[in-house]
């Protein structure tokens, strides 16, 4: 094993560690703002924030560099994809 494989691996689980601390506390913050913004959107009798034809390239312009920034592994398998994005179509 090289050196630098260490380095790499210890690298990454500090990453994962970082995140595994912050997830419970973003998570919470990121899950009730959508609900904040809904709520603003109906009582002034418009259409929901999150429906409007803009905000999905918004929301992709911070999580794409979030997930490079972070590193995030995405699944290689298909079936595992296809259970995602099941799982992300029952939850809209």
């Amino acid at each position: 094993m090289a050196p630098h494989a260490h380095t790499a691996e210890t690298a990454t689980m500090k990453r994962a560690a970082r995140a595994d601390r912050l997830a419970p506390v973003l998570f919470p913050v990121f899950w009730s703002s959508g609900s904040v913004a809904a709520k603003i959107g109906l009582t002034e009798r418009r259409r929901s924030p999150s429906s409007s034809p803009c905000a999905s390239p918004f929301v992709a312009a911070i999580l794409i560099p979030a997930s490079l920034l972070l590193r995030s592994q995405y699944p290689r398998d298909p079936q595992h994809f296809m259970h995602i994005a099941v799982t992300g179509l029952i939850m809209v």
